[in-house]
């Protein structure tokens, strides 16, 4: 009996001591309590978020993790001392966390995911979660899905198991089986394979990215399968009962400001600013164009002032031997006294040789010049290059619109790389839209207004599906005149566009309300009102700035007036056969109708 009483008594005791020490490290209440205690830090290298690659622990989150030991002492009036320990895998740092005691917390810029909300705890988003594919310089900018498959049994890419950039790629897989894998320990490696292989690709953090592109890194971002997620956090056990002082932490207003100082630091201003106008933004493809042509134009700049700096530099090297030279000079008269002759003929021989050398030295100067040049003026023809796959990329192809509209076709020829005229279409349940328009200016002045109408357009019409083509050109007016800051007293900004557009409704009654900021033509003969399309006779009605026209419709032509400008085509009017006609060699199209009330809706620019 007393035997089984002692054995009792110490089994107490032991799990007393026990609990109280495992609590006395892992334990808030218990911490805050003893005004003293200790956080474990588990981490994975991270590029830019935590890493010891450099020998000492850097990065977004390792800072994040002080400022919370400085919040926890000045608010929360405990001593706390935190100990970092890094994992030999990311899988095994997440393994040791879901399991873990109350006070371990995990670092390595962990993606907050439902998946992962199921096994363990997060800290509030500290920063927005945008992962984008990118691919080595080799492989083009993908149009389309249809165009990645063509790659897709070529492309290696690069992943790190157990991480989201591995769960995107095996969906990826999913769908294209012939695509290869390829493992790495951490993610550290992945751009700089990117950078230096060839037929490879993988995911990176959109901040990643943008400081490799900063770098000068020459990194192709793919449009296709980017991914959005709610954000980055710290993990830490669902038992855990620190996540108190830590929602604390991350709430705290001045606490949330440093927070956002550190990504600035790490990051950059204008990278910061990307992605907190990203999280607000509904045009984010727009932005990060954007962004990206902001840090090309920035790259340039560089390396001009680089080239000025040189050419500063050869400037003060050329006076210095200009001052040297006149020494020897200066050396040389005075020495003449005593031995004139022998010294005209030493002389002489000098500045022969300084001739030669400055005749050497010009024409290097000369052929690095040209060498420059050349390389500026390649710089500058890749970049327009690449703005022209951009705008290719967000006009509809002829696949698309052969499907809505299998009788057509689309001239359109710009007059530089890139083109101010686009065409459109889209589709809704109801509705073929289709437009065709001319912005203000030729070549990139006029491409950037040709993205940017394009981007109202879509807009207007996913907002509002089944809105009338005048009220579209209303909106879209009104949004870029508040885009651009257009008012009445900037007479410098005249920026804008002329466009002519049609609703075409796909029911059996087809009515073509059609608006007109341009130039139409259509081909009208004899009388009668109806509208023959797959050998079915439909009514049609055709609203021109208002106007209700009438008329048997063989087909409808318009343009935007580049076919004018770059034809200098003439716009003839027969009175006597109510008739018009655009008279060019090349080109000649007419209307006629009986009705002449057809010439001031048709008269075109």
């Amino acid at each position: 009996m007393n035997s089984d009483i002692y054995k009792y008594l110490f089994f107490i005791i032991i799990s007393s001591l026990f609990s109280s020490n495992i609590y006395s490290q892992t334990s808030w209440y218990k911490t805050l309590n003893n005004g003293q205690g200790e956080l474990l830090i588990k981490y994975y290298n991270s590029e830019n978020f935590i890493s010891d690659r450099t020998g000492e622990i850097k990065g977004i989150e390792y800072e994040i993790i002080l400022l919370f030991q400085e919040f926890i002492e000045n608010e929360k009036k405990v001593n706390l001392d935190i100990k970092f320990e890094k994992s030999n895998s990311f899988k095994e740092l997440y393994d040791t966390v879901k399991t873990g005691l109350s006070g371990t917390i995990g670092a390595c810029s962990f993606s907050i995911t439902e998946k992962r909300k199921s096994e363990v705890a997060f800290s509030p988003k500290y920063m927005p979660d945008i992962e984008v594919m990118v691919t080595t310089d080799d492989l083009p900018i993908f149009k389309d899905t249809l165009e990645f498959a063509k790659y897709a049994d070529k492309i290696t890419f690069i992943s790190v198991k157990n991480t989201t950039y591995d769960g995107d790629i095996k969906r990826l897989k999913s769908i294209y089986t012939d695509l290869k894998i390829d493992y790495e320990n951490e993610a550290s490696p992945i751009v700089s394979r990117i950078l230096n292989e060839t037929n490879a690709a993988s995911f990176t953090e959109l901040p990643n990215y943008f400081l490799k592109l900063k770098e000068g890194k020459r990194i192709n971002r793919q449009n296709l399968f980017k991914v959005e997620r709610e954000g980055y956090g710290f993990i830490y056990p669902k038992n855990t009962d620190w996540e108190e002082p830590l929602e604390d932490f991350f709430n705290h207003p001045y606490y949330r400001n440093q927070i956002n100082e550190i990504i600035k630091s790490h990051l950059g201003d204008d990278v910061n600013d990307l992605l907190i106008t990203y999280d607000k933004s509904e045009d984010e493809e727009i932005l990060l164009l954007t962004k990206e042509k902001e840090i090309q134009e920035k790259e340039i700049s560089k390396a001009k002032l680089l080239a000025k700096n040189k050419s500063l530099l050869a400037e003060k090297v050329s006076a210095e031997n200009e001052i040297i030279e006149q020494q020897r000079r200066n050396l040389i008269i005075g020495s003449i006294f005593i031995l004139l002759i022998a010294l005209l003929a030493v002389y002489a021989f000098i500045m022969q040789k300084k001739s030669k050398k400055i005749i050497a030295k010009k024409n290097k100067e000369t052929s690095e010049q040209k060498k420059l040049l050349e390389i500026r003026h390649k710089e500058i023809t890749d970049s327009i290059e690449y703005a022209k796959l951009i705008q290719s990329a967000v006009l509809k192809s002829e696949e698309y619109e052969s499907k809505h509209l299998p009788e057509h076709f689309v001239l359109f020829k710009p007059k530089d790389v890139v083109s101010g005229d686009f065409h459109w279409m889209v589709e809704t349940q109801d509705y073929l839209y289709f437009a065709a328009a001319d912005c203000t200016g030729h070549g990139v002045p006029g491409a950037f207004m040709s993205m940017l109408s394009i981007s109202f357009l879509n807009e207007i019409i996913s907002v509002k599906n089944n809105i009338e083509p005048a009220q579209i050109l209303e909106e879209m007016r009104s949004k870029i005149i508040i885009c651009l800051n257009q008012d009445d007293t900037r007479e410098s900004n005249k920026d804008g566009l002329d466009i002519s557009l049609i609703r075409l409704n796909k029911q059996n009654n087809i009515k073509i309300p059609f608006t007109e900021l341009s130039n139409i033509s259509a081909v009208c003969h004899g009388t009668g009102y109806s509208l023959t399309l797959e050998d079915k006779t439909i009514s049609a009605d055709i609203f021109i700035n208002g106007n209700h026209i009438n008329a048997n419709i063989d087909g409808i032509k318009y343009t935007a007036d580049f076919v004018l400008d770059q034809n200098q085509i003439e716009l003839m009017y027969q009175a006597t056969t109510h008739r018009y006609e655009l008279k060019n060699k090349h080109y000649v199209s007419e209307v006629e109708n009986d009705d002449a009330s057809l010439a001031a809706p048709l008269n075109g620019t």
